[in-house]
């Protein structure tokens, strides 16, 4: 996966405000793996690391052959370590939590097959390794505490009622252009509908 290439041309076309986004007041956490622990790294970055600690919580291991590191720190995408960190969320404070998924709301992950050949793959890296096989507990154990939070808590998911046409490695442009389209309606439905809730 070029994912070097992809963020070259987002940085063209659809550059972030990085500036805007630092400053806005609002604590900014990016979920990422450790490479060398295998557990959550949550990365608060500053303007000149934004796009590296982005890039880097999305660079699927296999996938993506590079590592990326952001204050000395080589990670992998977050979705390993805390593929839906809703309780560090909560951990830090927040007590209405909302979770963009691209999964049906009841969907949870199962042990994969691959697990018995990462290492053939990532020798000398067996803390990431570990993470990989266990990231499906994570996720179910996630998805438990979204559907029965903390009292004080209210989780709210934006997801699809069904599976999406597109996978994790989709290039089919017509699958593409209508999962887009259900998720930007899906996005639009709730801004709608949290605006009237805080009315």
């Amino acid at each position: 996966m070029d994912l070097d290439w992809l963020w070259d041309e987002l940085a063209r076309r659809e550059p972030l405000n990085v500036g805007g986004l630092v400053a806005c007041g609002t604590e900014f956490v990016i979920a990422a793996t450790s490479v060398t622990t295998g557990r959550p790294v949550y990365v608060r970055p500053e303007a000149h690391t934004v796009f590296d600690a982005l890039k880097g919580s999305c660079a699927l291991p296999l996938l993506y052959r590079r590592t990326i590191s952001v204050d000395g720190e080589p990670i992998v995408d977050g979705g390993v370590a805390d593929p839906l960190p809703v309780e560090e969320a909560y951990r830090l404070g927040a007590r209405r939590i909302v979770v963009v998924r691209s999964r049906p709301p009841r969907f949870v992950k199962k042990a994969g097959l691959e697990s018995r050949f990462l290492p053939l793959f990532f020798r000398g890296r067996q803390a990431l390794v570990d993470a990989i096989r266990s990231s499906h507990a994570r996720y179910r154990r996630s998805v438990a505490f979204m559907h029965a939070p903390p009292g004080d808590c209210t989780v709210v998911q934006i997801a699809p009622p069904e599976p999406l046409r597109t996978k994790r490695t989709s290039r089919d442009p017509d699958a593409l252009a209508q999962d887009y389209r259900l998720g930007r309606q899906f996005g639009a439905d709730f801004v709608d509908r949290w605006g009237r809730e805080k009315t």
